[in-house]
């Protein structure tokens, strides 16, 4: 009996089970039934009624405004040395001693002494040389002692030159008169030849003296530029830094032996410092627009009658620009100047154009916190291989016009509310600056007129137009706005 209870149980449920499945049908049936009823009918679209229509589609617009601030242009560039100095040997010689100075990272300012190379044998030149140049001192001495007493005796030669040929007209007055023998005039005649050679033989002397003496000093010469070539190879012996800088490498060590031309360090000059960086072609394009404005009033400074000569067709003139680095939240800051291009033009790999920029001083530098940072690093100076951002200010004489970047519509459109209609103009856009865009003047353009910067589905020149009259005054306060505004 105890068997069959379970089983007269589950008859009994079953009918129980049945009715709860139904009501449970029924209920979710009602509620998809109410959910249809409330959502599932067809929005109500709104439709413009004739009066709506009539007054034009309501929009938003802004002000044209005047941008008569300076365009900055920005772009990347490496900061590198202006120029490496090569230390080489000038001497052949084994390397003495090795300064601490002419090791790799070292500062050196000009004059100190780098390397010293044995000078023992230059030493013994300039000895040489110098005993040399003594011995021909002793031999010009000598040689004009020689001559002063040549002069002498040439003095005297001439005086009993004088007397003999005196001597001789006696003798030849008396033997015309027949006071005399032809003996005796026979005699004066030799005696007189006799002075007047010995005469010559002492001018002869002379002139060989001198010509010695000549020879002796042109010597003289060569072998005191002989001493000094071994002096200047002496003195080079002793390498000094020819400019104050880093050195970059040394490749050499003491007891090496250095030949001729042989190259001991690289110095890096320090006290100069330029930018390498690329141009695109529309920043150069900015730069080439202001450096024609500034030769524009060049030659208005000159007379008519002497033009503006360019030798280089491509020369700028420099551009004063600022050189950035920012480092840890801290922005620092260097002047530069654009001094020239780089290679002959343009890179065919990149398509730009290499340029230098100057920094004449590296170690001024100017400094202000742009973020968060965990310390206050400041770079003591512009060093070779930080990567910078270059910043070149532009003013031009013709003010450009300003509307937000959205009111520039695809393909260089732009819409006018004019006078509520709708206007459309190509515009060309100068340079985005943030939230603005900067536009080139136009005739059909002026300052004041209304731009519209609501998006519109469907466009049409002549399209009627509204805006509101609150819409108006929060336009106009936002253009006022942007003429207090400080450039980026």
């Amino acid at each position: 009996m105890n068997a069959k209870a379970p089983r007269h149980s589950f008859l009994k449920a079953k009918p129980m089970s049945k009715f709860i499945t139904i009501f449970v049908a029924i209920l979710i049936l009602t509620m998809g039934g109410v959910t249809f009823l409330l959502f599932g009918q067809k929005p109500d679209i709104e439709t413009d009624d004739a009066a709506a229509s009539a007054a034009g589609v309501l929009v938003e617009t802004v002000e044209l405004s005047e941008f008569n601030k300076p365009i900055t242009i920005e772009f990347d560039g490496e900061a590198t040395t202006f120029r490496v100095i090569t230390v080489g040997a000038e001497v052949a010689g084994r390397i003495e001693e090795k300064s601490l100075k002419a090791r790799s990272g070292h500062f050196v300012k000009k004059g100190d002494v780098l390397f010293k190379i044995d000078d023992r044998e230059y030493q013994l030149k300039v000895n040489r040389q110098q005993a040399q140049l003594e011995q021909i001192d002793a031999e010009i001495s000598s040689l004009n002692i020689d001559l002063d007493n040549l002069a002498t005796l040439i003095t005297i030669s001439k005086e009993d030159q004088k007397l003999q040929q005196n001597n001789l007209d006696r003798t030849q007055k008396l033997f015309e008169r027949q006071a005399t023998s032809e003996t005796a005039r026979d005699e004066a005649i030799g005696k007189e030849l006799v002075a007047r050679n010995n005469l010559q033989k002492l001018k002869n002397d002379l002139s060989s003296r001198k010509q010695t003496k000549a020879v002796t000093e042109a010597r003289q010469k060569v072998e005191a530029a002989v001493l000094k070539q071994a002096e200047l190879d002496l003195a080079r012996c002793l390498i000094t830094a020819p400019i104050a800088g880093r050195v970059a490498d040394d490749q050499i060590e003491e007891g090496n032996f250095a030949a001729i031309g042989q190259t001991l360090v690289h110095i890096s000059d320090s006290s100069q410092m330029e930018v390498r960086c690329q141009l695109q072609a529309s920043e150069l394009a900015w730069i080439w627009k202001q450096q024609s404005e500034q030769l524009k009033k060049l030659a208005e400074k000159l007379p008519d009658s002497t033009p503006v000569v360019r030798i280089d067709p491509i020369e700028i003139l420099p551009v004063p620009c600022t050189i950035v680095y920012e480092f840890a939240g801290i922005e620092t800051s260097w002047e530069g100047v654009l001094t020239r291009f780089e290679g002959s033009g343009m890179n065919r790999e990149t398509r730009t154009f290499p340029a230098r920029i100057l920094v004449e001083n590296p170690q001024k530098t100017t400094s202000r916190r742009v973020a968060a940072g965990p310390v206050s690093v400041t770079p003591p100076t512009l060093l070779s291989g930080m990567f910078v951002s270059v910043r070149i200010p532009l003013q031009f004489k013709k003010p450009l016009l300003s509307v937000p970047v959205e009111a520039v519509r695809p393909g260089g459109k732009m819409w006018l509310n004019d006078n509520g209609k709708i206007k459309i103009l190509d515009v060309t856009v100068a340079k985005v600056i943030h939230s603005k865009a900067l536009l080139q003047p136009s005739p059909s353009l002026k300052v004041g007129d209304r731009v519209v910067t609501s998006p519109l589905a469907a466009v049409a020149e002549g399209m009627l137009v509204r805006e509101s009259s609150g819409q108006q005054e929060e336009s106009s306060s936002e253009s006022n706005k942007d003429k207090d505004e400080v450039q980026p």
